[in-house]
């Protein structure tokens, strides 16, 4: 079965998420689990074909990392993959490598919609 087959059946949460305590960790759950999975099934064929349809015109936020040839791209396409799973408050953040005039930084990324208001 081939990656994008594998990705597409049903996973249950706990079986993405570990749960943990506050105590020892910064959120209640942990996303190591999900983490696994996205390195097994988001690969460099997975990559190249998000890299295929951002060449066509295709709007695709992850579209540059993935047309942009790096060597890195792969892990960097990852850490974005979770760190969009990350809703703060039940999930950790994740760390992503950056570097900046020649330093090497971390920079803590969150799910995307924290920006945005939680109440309507």
């Amino acid at each position: 079965m081939d990656g994008v087959a594998q990705a597409d059946v049903p996973i249950l949460p706990l079986a993405i998420f570990a749960q943990f305590s506050l105590v020892f960790g910064d959120a209640p759950t942990d996303t190591s689990l999900l983490t696994v999975l996205l390195h097994r099934n988001a690969n460099e064929v997975m990559l190249s074909a998000i890299a295929t349809e951002y060449a066509k015109g295709r709007l695709l936020l992850i579209g540059a990392i993935a047309a942009s040839g790096h060597p890195d791209a792969l892990r960097l396409f990852h850490s974005i993959l979770s760190a969009s799973a990350s809703i703060p408050g039940a999930f950790p953040p994740v760390l992503v490598d950056v570097a900046l005039d020649g330093r090497a930084h971390q920079k803590m990324h969150v799910d995307g919609g924290a920006s945005t208001q939680v109440f309507l």
